[in-house]
């Protein structure tokens, strides 16, 4: 398990329970223990192997358990609950560069967009931009994200239908 990996479950599962309106004291607790983990210049699984994930700034005894849980099985049973909870479109949109989860949230939620043709649809009549936060530099990062995320995905159907993926 490499520490980028781990950095990043603990990035999206802080970004799901900021979705769901979680305590900020644990939303950030989760976004600090990604930046040690990215920031380690040691093998996270050679520190859990002698016992040292306590040691690190920020990680007790939950989040030491959590990271050895990740190390042992590759995820963690919070972040999968999570992530079925959670729609499919939401985690697409929380998987956009410069939307930040709040405002993921309050897309889906409060105006109904439902799908990435939506956001597209708003991000191009600037409508986005009038909402709090949003400018042209997030709209054009947001609409250069749907365009790589669709390029990844028409790519992979290709793939598949080509039968290069079993």
């Amino acid at each position: 398990m490499k520490n980028q990996q781990v950095a990043a479950i603990f990035e999206h599962l802080a970004n799901l329970l900021e979705v769901k309106g979680e305590s900020i004291f644990r939303i950030r607790a989760y976004h600090r223990a990604a930046q040690v983990m990215e920031d380690l210049p040691e093998d996270i699984e050679d520190i859990a192997a002698r016992g040292g994930l306590k040691d690190l700034p920020g990680i007790g005894k939950d989040l030491a358990g959590k990271i050895q849980e990740i190390i042992q099985t590759g995820t963690l049973t919070l972040y999968e609950q999570l992530k079925k909870e959670t729609p499919p479109v939401l985690l697409t949109f929380l998987s956009l560069p410069g939307l930040q989860p709040v405002m993921a949230w309050y897309l889906f939620e409060r105006l109904g967009i439902r799908s990435l043709e939506d956001l597209e649809q708003m991000v191009r009549t600037h409508m986005l931009r009038t909402l709090p936060e949003i400018n042209k530099e997030v709209e054009d990062q947001i609409l250069h994200a749907i365009q790589v995320l669709r390029k990844k995905t028409q790519s992979v159907n290709c793939q598949f239908k080509a039968g290069v993926i079993s």
